[in-house]
C-alpha cells in the first residue's frame, strides 16, 4: 500500500486478535511481531535504517529484525528498557542521555532533549507569533498543556481533569 501524500509503501501486519495494554503494547508475542516484520523485510530490498517507535519493542526485538547492513533508530521517550540501536531518539524536555548508560551499548549515539524535537520547520517559524498571541491572552501567565500520548489505556488524562477540576482551575 502507499501511504496517502507520500512516495512511501506501507505495509501492514496482521492485527493482534487482542487489543494491547499497558505493559504488553504489542498484544502479541515479541517474538511472532519480530517474524512478521522480518518477512516483510525479506520482500523488499534491505533498509539502510530501521526506525523503531514503539513502547513494547525492545533490544531482542530489535536485535532480532535488523540484518547486518541495517542501522536502527529508536525513539523512546520512557528510558525505561534495553535497546540494541546505533541512534537512540528521546525529545522529552529533561531527557538527558545518561538516562540511557545501562541500557544501550556505548557506541549507541543518543540525541536527548527538546532541541532534537521532532517538528516540521513551518511549526518553528511560527513559534513567536504563538507566543506574542498567548501573551495577549494571558499577560499574567496561568498556561497549561496536557499531552498524555497516543494512548490512555488507564484513564489518566480522566484522573488529571478530575484533580484540575477539584483545585479550581479554570
Amino acid at each position: 500500500e502507499t501511504f496517502i501524500g507520500s512516495d512511501f509503501d506501507v505495509t501492514f501486519l496482521p492485527a493482534p486478535l487482542r487489543a494491547p495494554v499497558e505493559g504488553n503494547w504489542l498484544a502479541v508475542p515479541w517474538a511472532e511481531d519480530a517474524e512478521q516484520t522480518r518477512a516483510v523485510l525479506a520482500g523488499a530490498s534491505a533498509p539502510d535504517w530501521l526506525l523503531v517507535d514503539h513502547y513494547g519493542i525492545d533490544a531482542k526485538w530489535e536485535r532480532g529484525v535488523a540484518g547486518n547492513n541495517t542501522h536502527v533508530m529508536v525513539i523512546d521517550d520512557r528510558s525505561d528498557r534495553r535497546h540494541a540501536c546505533t541512534l537512540l531518539l528521546n525529545q522529552n524536555l529533561c531527557a538527558q542521555g545518561k538516562d540511557y548508560a545501562e541500557l544501550i551499548d556505548p557506541r549507541t549515539q543518543v540525541l536527548a532533549g527538546v532541541s532534537y524535537a521532532l517538528v516540521r520547520p513551518e511549526f518553528a517559524a511560527l513559534r513567536p507569533a504563538a507566543l506574542a498571541r498567548r501573551e495577549n491572552l494571558f499577560p499574567t501567565g496561568g498556561n497549561l498543556l496536557i499531552s498524555m500520548g497516543g494512548t490512555d489505556a488507564g484513564d489518566a488524562t480522566g484522573t488529571v481533569l478530575e484533580r484540575i477540576a477539584a483545585i479550581g482551575l479554570p
